[in-house]
């Protein structure tokens, strides 16, 4: 069989998440082909992505395969010859060892129930990493119908609708749906598991966790709060305010793989920092708000925000609180000591 390089390095890598998740299986490590499809299997994450030229089954391991596709370009030639795999491209030609299928392979839903397009960047701009032990998102659409995640300083959420049932997914689900593609077409709640389907057809199947480990209730109720609270001051974050922000990311220091940006409020003004190793990044803005204050955010979700997002601080039981909003994506947090 032939199939092109470039696009046989893609659907690995998005296979990856299943390769590592089969740790103590006969398929930990490899990837798996079968007619018509290319698999990464394991026991809290399956991914199979489509693959017509796949003609014949076999699994072979990832870290050697990877090596060939950090160098192959154009079409390559896949072949088995004994018990092992030939692959040309090019002049080259290497031929690696390979393992029969393991005994069952994960199943896939043939049915799907319709998931906004955007599901997947809605759960990226919800994400982020916390030590509270509550690190991924959930959704419970009799409370809450969206995606929300928080930590012992913030909640995040983003207006979902359409989706299944309650679940919680761990940061390692979340990772790995991330990296599966971009936009969605299914999803299925097929308890332990929730599977979605991306546009070209791969579709990625990870294990949840039950809703109720989730403090949703206690989440529903601050943001109640939230909303009642007595407005201290309010304004637009125009376009430069929200370009200073996500300009900042870049000079995030990664630590504990979170991206802190600095917001500083002052009257009619707002200015962002961030820094680390490589350089430091300074930005004012412009902020129609009479307020001084401090604040610590994570970048991601302002890559969701478009124009006209809006920053509100609310006084909640003599507390200030902080609400940044924008496409469907509001951070609540508190400020810094």
């Amino acid at each position: 069989m032939k199939i092109n390089g470039k696009f046989l390095k893609a659907a690995v890598a998005k296979c990856a998440a299943g390769v590592e998740a089969g740790t103590g299986l006969t398929q930990a490590g490899k990837v798996i082909f079968v007619p018509g499809f290319i698999m990464g299997i394991g026991t809290s994450v399956n991914v199979r992505v489509p693959a017509p030229e796949v003609d014949i089954a076999f699994m072979v391991d990832k870290a050697s395969l990877d090596k060939v596709l950090s160098k192959a370009t154009g079409d390559i030639d896949i072949s088995r010859d004994g018990d092992r795999i030939v692959l040309k491209y090019g002049r080259s030609r290497l031929a690696l060892p390979f393992a029969d299928l393991p005994q069952t392979l994960a199943e896939f839903p043939e049915e799907w129930d319709a998931v906004p397009g955007n599901f997947i960047a809605k759960l990226k701009a919800v994400t982020f990493p916390n030590k509270t032990g509550y690190a991924g998102v959930a959704w419970d659409c009799g409370a809450y119908a969206g995606l929300i995640s928080t930590d012992s300083i913030r909640i995040v959420t983003a207006d979902c609708p359409n989706l299944p049932k309650g679940a919680w997914l761990p940061d390692a689900a979340v990772a790995a749906l991330t990296k599966a593609g971009g936009e969605c077409t299914g999803i299925v709640n097929d308890m332990p598991y929730i599977h979605v389907q991306y546009t070209d057809g791969t579709v990625c199947s990870v294990l949840y966790r039950a809703i109720g480990d989730f403090p949703i209730p206690a989440l529903c109720q601050y943001i109640d709060s939230f909303d009642g609270g007595e407005v201290v001051a309010e304004g637009e974050l125009g376009a430069d305010a929200l370009e200073a922000i996500k300009s900042a990311e870049t000079f995030t220091d990664v630590f504990d793989a979170q991206m802190p940006v600095h917001i500083a409020f002052e009257p009619g003004k707002l200015v962002v920092r961030a820094e680390n190793a490589g350089g430091e990044f300074y930005g004012e803005a412009e902020w129609a708000g009479e307020y001084t204050g401090h604040f610590t955010v994570d970048a991601r979700p302002f890559n969701a925000m478009g124009a006209g997002a809006k920053a509100i601080l609310k006084s909640i039981d003599g507390n200030i609180a902080l609400e940044i909003c924008g496409d469907g994506v509001r951070v609540l947090l508190s400020p810094d000591p």
